[in-house]
């Protein structure tokens, strides 16, 4: 069973307080691997050793300003409205420091911690997202059998936040309920009036890959559809790990793996969204294509989506994941593909690092870091020109992507390694002589800067040197 509650809750408020970057860290010195026999995106296990891990590397980019959130060393996903983040808590729990932070970011050499917000203990609380539009932002904690903390299995839920009076200070005004079924990722449709939750595909759970929440009425969310590919007959229930839409609400670029013989099939999946969007009467997602590159590339976990337009024409940037205690080269990477033609998705070109690679897995291994893919975003959707990426362990990576088909990495930065975080990550973190850049990036044509977060740094605002769509980045940061 399903509920849409209306809620309050009440804040926890803590002003002021966490690191900044006015003055810049010790002065950040290129990637290991830009000089002769390294690994581009590696951070070695000498370094590890030495101590050298726990300050940045960077080439072409600078940090501006940071806020790491009292230290907690806990943080997942990243959403935004005006100058304000919102930085979701990776894991939910009683805790003051596990829930989602309001950070203050209108200078950028000093965002402020203004508060953080009530966790949800057991439960993963990684996911975030805001809407510039609505001025609404959206918290996904899912349940998680074992947190850290000890905490029994908690609830999967969309947490409803109204910050249309002011962004430092979100109201909750409704939750929706998915009762058993476990969700991991969320996008809001651009218009704001719908949510498409994903399911990643419990083995033997008969649950949908994507289920649609109208959220038009804030306090009364209420389902409105779902699908799997189960629905077409003849094939498999399958597993959603994200997913993007586009402007009209018409059609979602998802994540979407299944299994057949044993043999996982994964890749890129078009559905037509258009009867949810138009709120028909039983609004059904119908599939359009699917592109998969798994297999032969089974190596990784299809991950991410985003859906932008380059000098007229219609790509989705895709991202695999790798991660875990145990994970080795290869290394999840991305690629971008052509969809102007809906039906016949084309690969025209792979984002990857040398650290990602099997080649250098002898280099690589020891250092138990993830040099894999995650999350990203770009300049501008409607004619993308920049596209960032968060690549764990690899940092923070800037691409230039104006001709899709030969992409070239421009600048990147990777943040000192903390030793000295507050909360425990879990099994998943294993190794702290490294970070994770994690989250969703924003990038902010107006002044340059890139908004991301860490799991350990916290908030992070940062800048091309050599910005090829700004004649000059401002030295002051301002």
């Amino acid at each position: 069973m399903r509920y849409a509650i209306g809620t309050g809750v009440l804040s926890i408020v803590m002003l002021g307080a966490g690191c900044t970057q006015e003055s810049p860290q010790p002065p950040a010195t290129p990637d290991p691997g830009a000089g002769a026999g390294g690994v581009v995106g590696q951070v070695p296990l000498a370094d590890q050793q030495s101590g050298r891990s726990q300050q940045p590397y960077s080439f072409n980019m600078r940090l501006i300003g940071q806020q790491d959130i009292q230290n907690r060393g806990e943080n997942g996903n990243l959403g935004w409205i005006g100058d304000c983040a919102y930085v979701a808590a990776y894991y939910g729990g009683n805790d003051p420091l596990m829930g989602m932070a309001v950070v203050d970011a209108s200078n950028p050499k000093n965002p402020e911690l203004v508060k953080l917000m009530p966790g949800t203990p057991g439960t993963r609380e990684s996911q975030v997202e805001a809407h510039e539009g609505r001025k609404i932002v959206i918290v996904m904690p899912f349940r998680h059998p074992k947190t850290p903390y000890g905490d029994p299995p908690g609830p999967s839920q969309l947490q409803i936040y109204d910050a249309s009076q002011d962004c430092k200070n979100p109201i909750r005004v409704g939750t929706f309920d998915f009762g058993d079924i476990v969700t991991h990722e969320h996008r809001i449709s651009a218009d704001g009036r719908t949510v498409y939750a994903s399911v990643g595909g419990r083995d033997g759970a008969a649950e949908p890959s994507i289920i649609a929440v109208d959220i038009a009425d804030l306090s009364k969310p209420a389902e409105v559809a779902r699908w799997d590919l189960a629905d077409e007959p003849g094939m498999p229930q399958s597993g959603m790990h994200d997913l993007d839409v586009n402007d009209e609400g018409t059609r979602a670029y998802t994540n979407t793996s299944w299994t057949i013989d044993g043999v996982r099939h994964q890749g890129l999946t078009i559905l037509d969204t258009s009867e949810v969007q138009q709120r028909r009467p039983n609004p059904t997602m119908r599939r359009i294509s699917s592109f998969n590159w798994g297999p032969p590339e089974n190596f990784g976990g299809t991950h991410s989506s985003e859906y932008v337009t380059i000098k007229g024409r219609q790509y989705v940037i895709c991202l695999d994941e790798t991660m875990g205690a145990s994970a080795a080269a290869p290394w999840g990477w991305g690629r971008i593909l052509d969809v102007t033609d809906e039906k016949y998705p084309l690969q025209i070109s792979t984002i990857t690092l040398e650290a990602a690679e099997q080649r250098f897995a002898e280099q690589t291994n020891p250092d138990k870091a993830y040099y894999g893919a995650h999350y990203l975003g770009v300049d501008d959707r409607h004619n993308a020109s920049l596209a960032f990426f968060s690549w764990y362990s690899s940092g923070l990576r800037a691409w230039d992507i104006r001709d899709p088909y030969l992409p070239k990495e421009i600048g990147w930065y990777i943040p000192g390694a903390r030793l000295d975080t507050k909360l425990a990550v879990g099994s998943g973190y294993p190794n702290n002589k490294v970070d994770y850049v994690y989250s969703f990036i924003r990038y902010r044509p107006e002044t340059g800067h890139i908004w991301f977060n860490s799991l350990f740094n916290g908030f992070m605002i940062a800048e091309l040197i050599d910005n090829p769509l700004r004649q000059a980045a401002p030295a002051s940061g301002n």
